[in-house]
């Protein structure tokens, strides 16, 4: 039976710490994540109560207090069916404004990945065009230089001549 060494020990310690920290990171991530969820939920959540509360109250102002007859005490059937056309008017409305909203966001989606194709492609043509521009504009220099080396060598030569 072989026992380990205090190194051997440390290093499998540090793994274990490792692997350890790795599961609380995911871990910690993936609360986060369901936090989101959660945050999400309960703002709609609270949004969809504060308009049940308006509409109640709306339909309290306007049906049960308004519609009623004042001699027979009953309230008006015709304007209940009002109200209710009403806010489902609305609902279609609010509904019809979403599917637009939608499908203008999804067009926007479409024609910004089609620009970002664009862009890439064009991209790598660009590059390929751009390396043989620089290739002729470094071909131009060299003769540049060369040319410049020489007229100096020349004038050092003939400097050389003068000064001897």
């Amino acid at each position: 039976m072989s026992t380990l060494t205090p190194e051997e020990k440390y290093e499998i310690a540090q793994q274990e710490a490792e692997a350890l920290k790795e599961t609380i990171e995911k871990g910690r991530i993936k609360s986060d994540a369901i936090l989101e969820t959660l945050r999400a939920i309960l703002e709609e959540t609270d949004m969809a109560i504060a308009e049940i509360r308006k509409d109640a109250y709306d339909f309290q102002r306007e049906i049960l207090m308004g519609s009623e007859n004042s001699r027979t005490g009953n309230i008006e059937a015709e304007r209940i069916e009002k109200f209710f056309e009403e806010k489902d008017r609305q609902k279609r409305a609010l509904v019809e404004k979403y599917k637009n909203k939608k499908s203008t966001l999804a067009t926007q989606i479409i024609k910004t990945a089609n620009q970002i194709a664009k862009k890439e492609e064009m991209g790598d043509e660009l590059k390929f065009i751009d390396f043989h521009q620089l290739q002729i504009e470094n071909k131009k220099y060299v003769k540049e230089i060369e040319e410049k080396n020489r007229k100096l060598l020349d004038f050092k030569i003939s400097h050389g001549k003068i000064s001897a």
